[in-house]
This record gives C-alpha cells, sequence and structure tokens, in this order.
C-alpha cells in the first residue's frame, strides 16, 4: 500500500471509535454522568459537552478537515480522562482489571493521535 491510501484508511479508522463514543456519551448521559469525578457540578452537562467535543472531533478527523487541531483537543481530552478517572480508579484499588484497560485504550488513542497530527498538513 502506499502512504497516501494508508493515512487515508488509518484516518477514517481512527475517527470511528470517537465518533461512536460521541453518540453514546449523547444518547446514555445519564449512566455515564457517574463517572464523572465528584468534585464536577453538574455531571450530565459534562457528559454532554464532552458527547459533543468527541462527535466533532471524530468527524472532523473523517471528514480530513481540522485534523491536527482535531487530535490536539482529543488529546487534551483523554489525559484529563486518564488523570482524573482511570488513574483514581487504579489507586482506589478497584479489582477489576476495566480501569487499567481503559487507562491504556486511551494511551494508546492518545499516540495515534500524536502521530496522525504530525502527518496533517
Amino acid at each position: 500500500m502506499n502512504n497516501t491510501l494508508c493515512y487515508t484508511l488509518g484516518r477514517i479508522i481512527y475517527a470511528i471509535p470517537f465518533i461512536i463514543f460521541g453518540l453514546n456519551h449523547l444518547m446514555m448521559a445519564d449512566s455515564m454522568a457517574m463517572m464523572v469525578p465528584s468534585f464536577m457540578p453538574a455531571a450530565v452537562f459534562w457528559v454532554y459537552l464532552t458527547g459533543v467535543a468527541l462527535l466533532l472531533c471524530g468527524l472532523l478527523i473523517l471528514a480530513n478537515r481540522y485534523v491536527k487541531w482535531a487530535c490536539y483537543c482529543l488529546i487534551i481530552f483523554m489525559a484529563v480522562v486518564i488523570l482524573s478517572v482511570h488513574v483514581p480508579s487504579i489507586l482506589a484499588g478497584a479489582n477489576m482489571p476495566m480501569p487499567l484497560i481503559s487507562m491504556l485504550k486511551d494511551l494508546g488513542l492518545i499516540g495515534g493521535a500524536l502521530i496522525l497530527s504530525s502527518y496533517e498538513k
């Protein structure tokens, strides 16, 4: 495969989870609100806001528009989620592997965003 085809396929595949994550935030806001850190007021508002942001970033990457900026926003968002949701869950000694798996998934997505943003012109 040539580089252009790899970039295009990779960009499209990378965008799909963020579109789905954004739609999930919008459709299941009440159940996702319990994952918002307790120090943040209006949990459902934050779920909707992040859902719109994830959906917008995914659609921008899919459309190949402002890819670098969409990736930067995703990097910041996922870093905040890692520090405010996943790390506290891991440090609290959760017996289930999901907090660690979710953190590793988000780290991988950050890596993908860094790579994708470096190819954007």
